[in-house]
């Protein structure tokens, strides 16, 4: 996600993936950083999830949102005076110097095994 949005590589595959005749199981992690709270990591309670969702028309077995790096001095001084606004406002880390890794391993890993158990 960028902005709110999904990247092109990520749109392009989804809508191939939307189009197929026949559809094998489909597993989808949107990273973003509202996922740093574990109460917004589903679908009914990550915004960008849901976007994604009732955008492309997917079934997916499993969805989930994924927190990632928050690292500022990466950032370009827009992205990161953007990034500081939102985070002000949502009570994260805004003072534009932090890198944080916000990823929760766990999550990525039982991710990984439910993923495997679809195969």
């Amino acid at each position: 996600m960028r902005y709110g949005n999904v990247l092109p590589e990520a749109r392009d595959f989804l809508a191939a993936y939307a189009a197929e005749d026949t559809v094998r199981p489909l597993a989808l992690a949107v990273v973003n950083l509202v996922a740093r709270d574990p109460a917004r990591r589903t679908p009914e309670t990550n915004p960008y999830l849901r976007k994604t969702l009732a955008r492309y028309p997917l079934r997916p077995a499993l969805a989930v949102a994924i927190a990632g790096r928050l690292n500022y001095p990466h950032y370009r001084f827009v992205d990161k005076q953007m990034i500081r606004l939102i985070m002000a406002m949502t009570g994260g880390v805004a003072d534009g110097r932090s890198d944080i890794e916000y990823t929760d391993w766990g999550q990525v890993d039982d991710f990984a095994a439910a993923v495997a158990a679809l195969a």
